[in-house]
């Protein structure tokens, strides 16, 4: 759905015809449910500047969300990162710390999120670590709503390689054509067409310059999405 954006009533009726039959809804988390982003990037940024190296956001957007390649791992082979293992237990020091202040919902996502509780089977799959799932959780008294949550410790490999998506519709009990993915990058658009999974985009402020071929909506915010699944109701 890249190119101009389309009235969203042309967008809710043809992407509620899609939803018929489905049984879950798979979330990403950071940039999708949560503001997060921006803050794990500025842990990055302090701990590489302490240690004299810049990073700029463009390429961790291009590296790290869109096509699933550590921008870490690409400094450590530039010879700019000689403890990278230290270097992430640091960064998630202070990340840990910076979520001590809540960190806000995206526009929708608790309105969309109590919404669907119920009503379809919820889950996360996520390469952020599950301690800082939860701890967004606990603030935001979220984790009754989900019935799986799929994170960085369970994985191997990040999208774009669908390990985590593969994980969570085991989990879920289903097959990948009942379920339904909600992402905000192009890393987890490619993992769910990997797998023939039905992906609907919702880009952030870093995301959205992107194009997402194949995404069976590409929408402006979850407000959207919550609109689409009550239009779905009525097809």
């Amino acid at each position: 759905m890249d190119g101009e954006q389309r009235p969203l009533l042309d967008i809710s009726r043809e992407t509620a015809r899609m939803l018929r039959g489905k049984k879950a809804v798979i979330f990403d988390w950071d940039g999708l449910l949560f503001d997060s982003e921006p803050v794990f990037f500025g842990a990055i940024a302090e701990v590489l500047a302490r240690r004299g190296v810049t990073v700029d956001k463009e390429e961790y957007v291009r590296a790290d969300l869109q096509n699933g390649v550590s921008l870490l791992e690409r400094l450590a082979e530039r010879g700019l990162i000689h403890d990278l293992p230290a270097v992430r237990d640091e960064i998630y020091r202070d990340y840990r710390a910076k979520l001590q202040s809540p960190i806000a919902p995206l526009p929708g996502a608790l309105g969309l999120l109590g919404n669907l509780s119920g009503r379809y089977k919820l889950a996360v799959a996520s390469s952020s670590r599950r301690e800082f799932i939860d701890i967004m959780c606990q603030q935001y008294d979220l984790a009754s709503y989900f019935d799986v949550i799929i994170s960085r410790e369970q994985t191997d490999r990040l999208k774009p390689n669908p390990e985590c998506l593969l994980l969570a519709v085991k989990d879920l009990g289903l097959d990948a054509d009942q379920c339904l993915f909600v992402d905000d990058a192009l890393r987890g658009l490619r993992a769910a067409q990997s797998i023939g999974l039905d992906c609907v985009i919702v880009p952030n402020r870093w995301t959205r310059e992107a194009v997402y071929p194949g995404a069976i909506a590409r929408l402006r915010s979850l407000h959207e999405l919550n609109e689409i699944f009550q239009a779905s109701e009525e097809v």
